[in-house]
């Protein structure tokens, strides 16, 4: 029992260390890394090249964000390369991160470095009046990035070069404005206006060429000829069915006179022979009827095939509609000519 415990032990003991080598490793390589790059930037400052030097030692502070004389270092070559304002901002960090580690002396380092370049730093304020700061969607914005209502209360140092001021609003035109800083200790401001957006204005649509006109196929004497063609269909309609009625009441008579000559029935003979000449008149009335309508029939047709279009400058408008009832059949017909 007493074994296993001890193997417990060395086991625990065995993987702690192996993790504690293993997170150490990194941290040397780290920090081998930024010491490489220190001496490097420390020998290109020697030669005045800053522009080159910067850079390695931003990559230095990037590594070593505790790092005082890194920030320092920074700071010094910012000025070399003639970026004030970067450099007041690393030596305020630097004298932060001096506090934060109980080295007040460097501490004092940077707040005088930094109140030494003060007077030559150039500065840009953005003002916003009081009736636009309170408009929804404000947004202000110094090359790209966004700047909150607190960091507009104050001027803000800046390098040399061309700072693009935007900013916009809900329902307000965008205002754009671009300050340019040649030189150091130039002060620049920059007013907020957002006046109203203009409504926009459709422009007419372009205007329509004249429609052309177009003749229509129904021309009066063409509607003439279907109104009598269709007269005519109605005769035909009503002449066949005076006939047909005719006709079956002849058969009535004839059945009926037939049957009085077996019985002997002179009564029912003479009302079967007057029965008869009444269908016979019916019928004949049809049949006239029939011809009647059959010739309006063709005469309107050939008057709606012959007849000519209707003028472009007066146009028609008709509309024929045919019934049929119980007693007969016909047309409507509505329309302007």
């Amino acid at each position: 029992m007493r074994t296993n415990h001890l193997l417990r032990f060395a086991v625990i003991f065995l993987a702690s260390t192996a993790a504690a080598l293993a997170s150490a490793q990194p941290l040397e390589e780290t920090r081998a890394t930024a010491e490489k790059l220190f001496e490097e930037a420390s020998q290109l400052m020697g030669k005045r090249d800053f522009e080159t030097a910067c850079p390695k030692l931003e990559e230095v502070v990037r590594l070593q964000p505790q790092g005082i004389g890194a920030k320092l270092s920074l700071a010094d070559c910012y000025v070399g390369e003639g970026k004030l304002a970067s450099a007041y901002l690393t030596l305020g960090q630097a004298a932060d991160a001096a506090t934060r580690a109980n080295q007040e002396d460097r501490a004092n380092v940077a707040r005088e470095r930094a109140r030494s370049i003060e007077p030559r730093l150039s500065k840009i304020m953005i003002i916003v009046p009081d009736e636009l700061a309170a408009l929804p969607g404000l947004t202000v914005s110094r090359n790209g990035v966004a700047l909150s209502l607190a960091d507009l209360k104050q001027a803000a140092p800046v390098n040399r070069g061309s700072y693009g001021i935007v900013a916009t609003a809900a329902g307000r035109r965008r205002f754009e404005k671009t300050l340019t800083v040649a030189d150091e200790g130039t002060s620049l401001t920059a007013t907020i206006s957002l006046p109203l957006e203009q409504p926009r204005i459709a422009p007419p649509p372009p205007a329509q060429p004249p429609a052309e006109a177009v003749s229509s196929p129904w021309s009066a004497p063409r509607i003439a000829g279907v109104v009598i063609g269709v007269a005519g269909l109605g005769l035909v309609g009503v002449g066949i069915g005076f006939g047909m009625d005719g006709v079956s009441r002849m058969d009535t008579a004839a059945e009926a006179h037939k049957m009085g000559i077996e019985n002997d029935d002179e009564v029912q003979q003479r009302g079967a022979l007057k029965e008869s000449a009444a269908g016979e008149e019916e019928a004949t009335a049809g049949w006239v009827l029939v011809g009647v309508g059959g010739a309006l029939t063709v005469a309107g047709v050939l008057l709606a095939i012959l007849a000519p279009s209707a003028e472009p400058d007066n146009p028609h408008t008709i509309r024929v509609t045919p019934w049929l009832g119980g007693s007969g059949m016909g047309a409507t017909v509505l329309g302007k000519w």
